[in-house]
């Protein structure tokens, strides 16, 4: 049965942990305002609250814990002429002071490299800066308007635009296209996390197409090709994994490929938490929670979910013990 070992009202849209685990980014919501915050996951307490109300499109914690990035849009103009003005945010979390800085493009995606230096994508670009708001360098390493969602796990730096996923090294150079051939899944405001994620080893990459909302397709990295799908029954909202990837030589060596993902049961207006050994091609449902899950992030000792709270009943972040999974010899988790 899944244990429950914390739970934080009005915290939700969980963007991402420090590495040491001990800061996460998240917005607080206070009546119909929300705010970017950083709290301890472990006990809830708030660490520090952004002063002025915004919903970000994109922000990202630094490894450190230190820093915070938010991309958002603001109207501008009288009601016959509206347009939007884009700023970059640098905000200094010990000190809660924060630097505005004016893009030309809306931020589709914000990651961190070292405490010292982000990445910032917008359509035309990946821009990258330091954290005085300085560009250290411009690259463009997909086609111009097509630059979607960042991530990175292990070896890779993984950027999505034109039905592809390109992996490239520390130094942005292209290792390996991704050719999936189809859109991934539009993120709805106050998702922060990409429509696909790496496995620890970057053997594989798990995604959710936008044609197949209620599948996962497993897509192996070295022969790059589709390996096998995990079917639903509502709409996918959050994937991670809690193991290496998977391969047919490591199934038949008995090991346990797994991820969790959550899918969203919009009659019911709760989310399932359902655990996937892909190895032996089954699924069990681990908890259930309100609203609809937009982060899920497991730690050695912790599973961390966020709901998506922005214009939405549930804003909650709730901790469950990683022991509690309904699987007892997952490798390096139990």
């Amino acid at each position: 049965m899944a244990k429950q070992i914390g739970l934080y009202d009005n915290y939700h849209s969980l963007a991402n942990l420090s590495v040491g685990g001990t800061e996460a980014l998240v917005l607080f919501r206070k009546g119909f305002e929300n705010y970017p915050a950083v709290i301890d996951p472990t006990t809830g307490k708030e660490i520090a609250c952004f002063g002025n109300y915004l919903v970000p499109d994109a922000m990202a914690l630094s490894p450190d814990g230190m820093t915070a990035v938010l991309g958002w849009k603001k109207l501008m103009g009288d009601p016959r002429e509206l347009g939007y003005e884009y700023e970059l945010i640098i905000w200094d979390v010990l000190h809660n002071q924060s630097q505005p800085i004016k893009v030309d493009f809306d931020i589709n995606g914000l990651l961190w490299l070292d405490n010292s230096q982000f990445a910032l994508v917008t359509r035309a670009n990946i821009t990258l800066y330091n954290t005085k708001g300085e560009v250290i360098k411009v690259y463009e390493v997909t086609k111009r308007g097509s630059h979607h969602r960042i991530t990175r796990h292990a070896d890779f730096i993984a950027v999505y635009g034109d039905k592809e996923i390109l992996l490239l090294d520390s130094a942005w150079e292209l290792q390996k296209k991704l050719r999936i051939g189809e859109l991934l899944k539009t993120s709805s405001t106050g998702t922060f996390a990409p429509p696909f994620a790496l496995a620890h080893d970057d053997m594989n990459v798990a995604l959710i197409t936008d044609k197949e909302k209620h599948a996962i397709w497993l897509w192996d990295v070295p022969s790059n090709k589709l390996v096998t799908k995990a079917l639903g029954d509502a709409d996918i909202t959050a994937i991670e994994w809690l193991s290496d990837g998977y391969s047919e030589e490591r199934a038949r060596q008995h090991y346990v490929a797994s991820l969790l993902y959550a899918e969203f049961l919009k009659s019911e207006g709760k989310s399932r938490i359902i655990l996937w050994d892909i190895s032996a091609g089954g699924s069990t449902e681990f908890v259930r929670v309100h609203g609809e899950v937009n982060r899920i992030i497991a730690t050695q000792d912790k599973i961390i979910i966020g709901t998506n709270g922005v214009h939405k009943d549930d804003a909650t972040i709730t901790i469950w013990d990683i022991k509690s999974l309904p699987m007892g010899n997952m490798r390096g988790y139990m």
